[in-house]
C-alpha cells in the first residue's frame, strides 16, 4: 500500500495490470503463484478503506484509488469466485456508491470518485462485475432503474447541467428573467456585505410582521447563493411576491436600481426592530443643513437622513468635485438674507450642509440621467467621472467644516475628536455599472471578496453580471468604470491612413459601496452565517438532485448506459430471461433521460437498439404499452410538449412500430369489450370497447389527451395526429375502433374549443384568440390561421380516412 499516495503510482498499478492481464488460469505453476480470489477480495477491502481524496474540480485526482479500481477491473476479468459469491454483490453495490452516493448536508465530500479518470475506472469495473452474472445484472438493473423512472419533474429539453455548474469562484448568480439586471446587481451586493447577509439569517418572524414573504424569499435567495452547486439562481419567487408602488414587480420592465436598492432595504428595515437597528447602522447616514447667523449668535440646523449619497456627474470630473458642491459654502445676504427664527429679524448668514453621521457602508448614486429642456428627454451623461480605492470623507463631516469656525462653541474641532471616535476613511468595495442609455440598458456589478479574510488581504474582486460570475482585475475599475471616451484606430482609404477615432463609452458606474476601514484584527475575522436548518435543508435538497443529475447527463455515464442495455445481456447464460428487463430499462433510459440530453451523438444507435428489443419481445411491447395506457406522462412530455420535432418524430414512429409488431395477435381484440366474465357482448357501453388489448387502451389515453389535456393552439401536434392517422390506416379493426370512441366528433368539439355538446362553450383559448374564434364561422379557416399546416394536414387526412370508413359500413 505504500505506492498509493506516491507521485509514481500511474505507473506501478498500470504494471501490476499488465502482470494479471497476462496470467493464464490453466497453467497451474502460475494460478498456484497468484490467488485471485483472495487479491479480489484484498483489493474490495483496499477500494472501501480508501480515504475520499478525490476533488470535484480536479485539483486533486486520486491515483492510486484509479489505480486500484483498474487493477481490481483486470482481476475480475478472470472470473475469481468472489465476483459471484454474496460478498461479490456487496461490493458491486460499493462500486455503484462509489459513482452514485450523493453529498449531503452531513456528509459534503461524497462520492469517493469525483475525476473523471476515477469515475471511468469505476464504470470499467461495474461493467466487469456485472458480465456473465444474472444475479449481478438484476441487482445494478434495480438500482440504475430507479434512476431513470418518473419520480422527478421533467427534465428542462436540450438539458446538460454540467453548464450550469457553479463558478470555480464558488460564487453564485442570478438568472436574469427579461429585464431584471437591476435586482441581480441589487442582491449581489447586499449579499457580499457579511453583516447584511447575516442580519437576513437570523431574522426572527412574527405574526405581524411587514413583507413576511419577502423576507422569506430573501432568505431562499441568500442561501441558494451560499451553498448551492449551481450555476445560477432563479429569482422568479421572489419577483413574485415582491411589490414596488404596490404593484408586483413586472420582470420584462427595468427598473432603476438606486430606486430598487432604497426600496429593498426600507421594506427590510420595517420588518422587525432588530432589522431596523442593521439597516440604520450599515446604511443609514445623516446630512445637517446648517445655517449659521453672521448678525447674531444663533444657528439652526436641521438633518435629512439617508441611504445613499447623490453625486452630481455632469460638469464634475471626480468624485471629490461632487462631495465639495454637496457640502459648499453659500452666504446668504441682500436681497437673499436669512430670517433668523429666535430673534425673528433679517441676517446674514452662512449656509452649509454637512456629514453628521456616517455609516458603515456608504452608497453613492452618481447622477448619470439628466433631462433635457431643450428636447424634453432623459439624456445619460457620459463624461468622464472618477473615484477613489480609498476615500476619505473627513473634509466633508460636521466636526470638520463646522468646528474649524472660532464662533462655534457647539461643534468640536477635528483635532479634538477621540481615539475611539469611528472612522471616516472607506474602501471602495462594490460597483454597480451601466451600459446603455437614458431609455433602457444592462446593470451589472464589480464587488470585492470581504468575507474571505484571505481574498479581502488580497484584493479579490469579481464581476457579476446576471448568471455569469468570474474573476475581475480591480486595475481595470478606471476603464470599465469611469465612462469618457474611447480612442481607437480606423482605417480611412481616402487617406490611406489609420485615424484615431474617439468615442463616448456608454458604459460607467452607476452606484459605489465604500466600507469604513475597520482595525486590523477586524479586517481578518471570519464569518459564519447562522442559517435555518430548514433552509439548508431545503437547498441540499435541490444540490443532490442537481448533481445526480450532473452523474447521469454525461458522455461516460451513457456510455456506460449503453453496455448494461446492448453489450452485457448477450453474456449472460440465457439472454432470453432477461429481454423484458433490458428492454423496461433502455427504454425507461431513454424516454426520461437520454432525449432530453443538450448532447446525444448517438441517438440513432439507441432507437435502433429499442426497435430491435421490442422485435425481440412481445412482452416488452406490451408492457411499454400497457404504461402508457394506465399513465401519459410519457405521451404528454415528449409526442406534445417536446420542442424537438426530430424526437417527436422518432417516439411516433416507435409506437406505431410497436402496435404493428403487436397486430398480428391483438387485433382481434380490438373491438371486444374488456370483461372476462363471459356476459353478453352486445350489452358492453363504449367505454368497455378495446379493454382486453394494450394496443387500443394506449389508444384511447391518446384521444383523452385531446379531451383533457392539450390546448388547441399548443404548437406541437403534428406527431400527435400522425400517430392517429398512421394507426387508422392499419386497418379495419383500427378505423371501425377510432368510429366507435366517437374520434371524428372528439377531434371537431376539439379545434372548435368544447368539450362535447353537453358543454358547448368550454373556452380554452386566451381571451384574444377567443375574440378571433367568435368572428370565424368556418372550422377549418379557424384550423388554418391557429394551427401548423402540417397538423392540420394530418388531422383532415384522419378525418377523411375515417369518415370513408363510416359509409364504407353503412
Amino acid at each position: 500500500e505504500e505506492p498509493l499516495l506516491k507521485p509514481g503510482c500511474k505507473e506501478y498499478f498500470w504494471l501490476l495490470c499488465k502482470l494479471v492481464d497476462n496470467i493464464h488460469i490453466k497453467d497451474a505453476s502460475q494460478t498456484t503463484l497468484l490467488d485471485l480470489d483472495a487479491l479480489a477480495r484484498h483489493l474490495a477491502d483496499c477500494i472501501r478503506s480508501r480515504e475520499i481524496l478525490d476533488h470535484l474540480d480536479g485539483s486533486i485526482e486520486d491515483d492510486g484509488l484509479s489505480g486500484l479500481l483498474r487493477l481490481a477491473t483486470s482481476v475480475i476479468k478472470h472470473k475469481p469466485p468472489f465476483k459471484f459469491s454474496r460478498e461479490g454483490q456487496e461490493f458491486l453495490r460499493d462500486i455503484f456508491n462509489l459513482l452514485f452516493l450523493l453529498p449531503s448536508l452531513k456528509d459534503r465530500r461524497q462520492p469517493k470518485c469525483k475525476s473523471h479518470s476515477c469515475r471511468a475506472a469505476a464504470y470499467d469495473l461495474l461493467v466487469e462485475m456485472v458480465k456473465g452474472s444474472v444475479e449481478n445484472y438484476r441487482l445494478i438493473h434495480n438500482w440504475v432503474m430507479a434512476q431513470h423512472m418518473q419520480s422527478h419533474a421533467p427534465y428542462k429539453w436540450d438539458y446538460w447541467p454540467h453548464e450550469d455548474v457553479r463558478a470555480e469562484c464558488r460564487f453564485v448568480g442570478l438568472t436574469n428573467l427579461g429585464a431584471t439586471c437591476y435586482l441581480a446587481s441589487t442582491i449581489q451586493q447586499l449579499y457580499m456585505i457579511p453583516e447584511a447577509r447575516q442580519a437576513v439569517f437570523t431574522a426572527k418572524y412574527s405574526e405581524d410582521m411587514k413583507h413576511k414573504t419577502t423576507l422569506l424569499e430573501l432568505q431562499k435567495m441568500f442561501t441558494y447563493l451560499m451553498e448551492s452547486e449551481c450555476k445560477a439562481y432563479n429569482p422568479r419567487p421572489f419577483c413574485k411576491t415582491y411589490t414596488m408602488d404596490k404593484q408586483p414587480l413586472n420582470t420584462g420592465e427595468q427598473k432603476d436600481m438606486t430606486e430598487f436598492f432604497t426600496d429593498l432595504i426600507t421594506k427590510v428595515e420595517e420588518m422587525s426592530p432588530e432589522l431596523k437597528n442593521t439597516v440604520k447602522s450599515l446604511f443609514g447616514g445623516v446630512i445637517t443643513n446648517n445655517v449659521v447667523s453672521l448678525d447674531c449668535e444663533h444657528v439652526s440646523q436641521t438633518a435629512e437622513e439617508f441611504y445613499t449619497v447623490r453625486c452630481q456627474v455632469a460638469d464634475m470630473k471626480n468624485i471629490y468635485e461632487s462631495l465639495d458642491e454637496v457640502t459648499i459654502k453659500d452666504t446668504l445676504e441682500g436681497d437673499n438674507m436669512y430670517t433668523c427664527s429666535h430673534c425673528g429679524k433679517k441676517v446674514r448668514a452662512e449656509k452649509r450642509a454637512c456629514f453628521k453621521k456616517l455609516p458603515r457602508i456608504l452608497s453613492f448614486n452618481t447622477m448619470r440621467y439628466t433631462f433635457n429642456m431643450v428636447t424634453m428627454m432623459k439624456e445619460k451623461v457620459n463624461t468622464h467621472f472618477s473615484f477613489p480605492l480609498r476615500l476619505d470623507m473627513t473634509p466633508y463631516t460636521e466636526d470638520f467644516l463646522m468646528g474649524k469656525s472660532d464662533r462655534k462653541e457647539g461643534f468640536k474641532d477635528v483635532g479634538d475628536r477621540s481615539k475611539d471616535t469611528e472612522s471616516y476613511e472607506y474602501d471602495l468595495i462594490g460597483v454597480t455599472v451601466h451600459t446603455g442609455t437614458a431609455d433602457g440598458g444592462h446593470y451589472y456589478s464589480f464587488i470585492r471578496d470581504i468575507v474571505n479574510p484571505h481574498a479581502y488581504k488580497n484584493n479579490k474582486w469579481y464581476l457579476f453580471n446576471d448568471a455569469e460570475v468570474k474573476p475581475f482585475d480591480s486595475a481595470q475599475l478606471a476603464s470599465e468604470c469611469f465612462g469618457g471616451e474611447m480612442t481607437t484606430k480606423t482605417y480611412d482609404s481616402v487617406t490611406d491612413k489609420f485615424m484615431d477615432f474617439s468615442f463616448e463609452k456608454t458604459h460607467s458606474a452607476y452606484m459605489l459601496f465604500y466600507k469604513r476601514m475597520e482595525p486590523e484584527e477586524e479586517n481578518g475575522r471570519e464569518y459564519k452565517f447562522d442559517v435555518s436548518s430548514e433552509l439548508l435543508e431545503w437547498i441540499w435538497h435541490d444540490n443532490m438532485q442537481f448533481l445526480q443529475d450532473k452523474n447521469i447527463f454525461e458522455h461516460t455515464y451513457f456510455g456506460f448506459m449503453w453496455q448494461l442495455c446492448s453489450c452485457i445481456p448477450s453474456t449472460l447464460p440465457d439472454p432470453k430471461a432477461v429481454s423484458l428487463m433490458t428492454a423496461k430499462l433502455s427504454t425507461s433510459f431513454v424516454l426520461e433521460t437520454f432525449i432530453h440530453s443538450k448532447e446525444k451523438p448517438t441517438m440513432l444507435q439507441w432507437i435502433e437498439l429499442l426497435t430491435k428489443q421490442f422485435n425481440n419481445s412481445q412482452a416488452a411491447c406490451e408492457w411499454f404499452l400497457d404504461r402508457m395506457a394506465d399513465d401519459d406522462w410519457w405521451p404528454m412530455q415528449i409526442l406534445i410538449k417536446c420542442p424537438n420535432q426530430i424526437v417527436r418524430q422518432m417516439f411516433q414512429r416507435l409506437c406505431i412500430h410497436v402496435i404493428q409488431r403487436l397486430r398480428p395477435v391483438h387485433a382481434h381484440l380490438y373491438l371486444q369489450p374488456g370483461m372476462e366474465d363471459g356476459s353478453d357482448d352486445m350489452d358492453a357501453s363504449v367505454e368497455d370497447i378495446g379493454g382486453r388489448s394494450c394496443v387500443t387502451r394506449f389508444v384511447r389515453t391518446l384521444l383523452l389527451i385531446m379531451e383533457h389535456g392539450v390546448k388547441p393552439h399548443s404548437k406541437h401536434l403534428t406527431e400527435y395526429f400522425a400517430f392517429l392517422y398512421e394507426f387508422a390506416k392499419m386497418g379495419e379493426e383500427e378505423s371501425q375502433f377510432l368510429l366507435s370512441l366517437q374520434a371524428i366528433s372528439t377531434m371537431v368539439h376539439f379545434y372548435m374549443g368544447t368539450k362535447g355538446p353537453e358543454n358547448p362553450q368550454v373556452e380554452v383559448l386566451s381571451e384574444e384568440e377567443g375574440e378571433e374564434e367568435e368572428e370565424e364561422e368556418d372550422i377549418l379557416s379557424l384550423a388554418e390561421e391557429k394551427y401548423r399546416p402540417a397538423a392540420l394536414e394530418k388531422m383532415i387526412a384522419l378525418v377523411a380516412l375515417l369518415v370513408e370508413q363510416s359509409r364504407s359500413e353503412r
